[in-house]
């Protein structure tokens, strides 16, 4: 008997057997794709199944936007007169960096898990697979596909 599709496996099933069984990483815009789910939800998916399996060697990465501490060297002034201007920063960020990560920043404008993996990242160069791999999905399908996923990218 053949497998099901994946659009008709549940997130949780998706994830066992691509992040568990084939060691693969799973960013929510791939998840995403994969199983036609919106982008939210599908950022939801791998936070649920990341906190039902936490006792298995699976890692989390989050994505954190924020606006950067006053004083900061990463602060822009557009002349002597004239007010620092605050930097809209967003990070990609291991959760064992998580809270220090935060720390960094003036105001915290957001947080999300975007990729689970079978091991720690080190290196982001690493997810350009996944990347890959939603382009090539998103440029098979209409825009009207991108956009009920969530997608902004226009036509």
């Amino acid at each position: 008997m053949a497998p099901p599709p994946k659009a008709q496996l549940t997130p949780d099933e998706f994830l066992l057997r691509n992040l568990v069984a084939r060691k693969s990483i799973i960013t929510y815009r791939s998840l995403s794709r994969d199983l036609e789910i919106h982008v939210n939800d599908a950022k939801t998916a791998l936070a649920e199944f990341h906190t039902k399996h936490q006792d298995e060697k699976i890692f989390a990465t989050y994505m954190v936007c924020g606006f950067t501490k006053q004083g900061e060297e990463t602060m822009d002034v557009d002349d002597e007169d004239s007010e620092p201007v605050r930097n809209l920063e967003a990070i990609l960020t291991a959760e064992k960096d998580l809270d220090q990560t935060k720390a960094r920043l003036e105001k915290v404008t957001s947080v999300w898990m975007y990729c689970l993996s079978p091991s720690q990242l080190r290196d982001p160069g690493v997810m350009s697979e996944t990347v890959d791999h939603v382009r090539q999905i998103d440029g098979s399908k209409d825009f009207e596909f991108a956009q009920s996923l969530g997608s902004s990218k226009e036509p």
